[in-house]
């Protein structure tokens, strides 16, 4: 008796979509081509590993759709991204389940590319991060985001530490005031009530992300992973938070620096 117990407890333990969706999937079909997997650089910074498992369905030959069941939500949009560029030999048109692990380890990045059944293995080393480097300031930008639960506003402050690898730096306030005061003190404020610190970030040309306890409507903070693209003085993206809850956001540049329009 106590060992079936046992039993039934780990199996309301298991993922019982995955599992179910998983045994009633066929073998995965001959991939032909493909581009690399690639390790994202801020799980990279961040030190995120673990594996993603996408359901993909095919035309026969190509992918026409692939989603994540389950993953780090840094982790998913690389796996799916790179899922959706295999070529297949000829088959039956059907759906099937692939695994991306993710592995934090020695030495240049080593992938795996289907050496299991199923299963893309990618191993990277975490960057180093180099001191001698200098801080950049990106501007003081105001940001919008909006979601299902609402629209929120926030001015946001970046910068960056240059490198093979930027390492994005900033804070987000609830508003000007808040910037102000900020800075009243010599840039030192921390108040938990007006100011969220961006945690971990990175800057690769164009594109921008990092992660951040937002405050949501309800008070509390929650970690949340802003992406976007850089076009000149406007950067636009999406975020997810780690409920699953997705949105988008808008920036726009309002300054170089916070001194420039200290008097304005």
């Amino acid at each position: 008796m106590k060992a079936s117990i046992v039993t039934l407890a780990l199996l309301l333990c298991l993922p019982l979509g995955y599992s179910a969706q998983q045994k009633a999937a066929s073998p995965l079909p001959q991939v032909v081509q493909h581009a690399d997997p690639t390790y994202p650089p801020l799980a990279r910074q961040t030190r995120i590993s673990g594996d993603v498992h996408i359901e993909i369905t095919t035309d026969g030959e190509s992918v026409i759709s692939a989603a994540a069941i389950d993953g780090h939500p840094i982790l998913r949009p690389s796996a799916e991204e790179n899922v959706r560029t295999w070529k297949f030999a000829h088959h039956s048109p059907s759906t099937f389940f692939v695994t991306f692990r993710y592995v934090l380890g020695m030495g240049n990045v080593d992938v795996g590319f289907l050496e299991a059944p199923g299963v893309v293995r990618i191993v990277a080393a975490p960057p180093q991060l180099i001191a001698e480097y200098l801080n950049v300031g990106l501007g003081v930008w105001s940001l919008q985001g909006n979601s299902r639960s609402g629209s929120f506003r926030r001015i946001m402050e970046l910068s960056y530490w240059g490198g093979d690898e930027d390492s994005l730096d900033g804070r987000l306030f609830r508003n000007m005031s808040a910037l102000r005061k900020a800075y009243d003190f010599n840039g030192d404020s921390d108040d938990e009530d007006e100011i969220e610190t961006i945690g971990f970030g990175h800057r690769e040309d164009v594109f921008v992300s990092f992660v951040v306890k937002l405050r949501r409507p309800n008070g509390r903070r929650v970690p949340t992973l802003f992406s976007g693209i850089v076009k000149g003085n406007q950067i636009t993206g999406t975020f997810t938070d780690r409920s699953g809850e997705t949105g988008t956001w808008t920036a726009t540049r309002l300054a170089d620096d916070f001194r420039s329009m200290k008097h304005e």
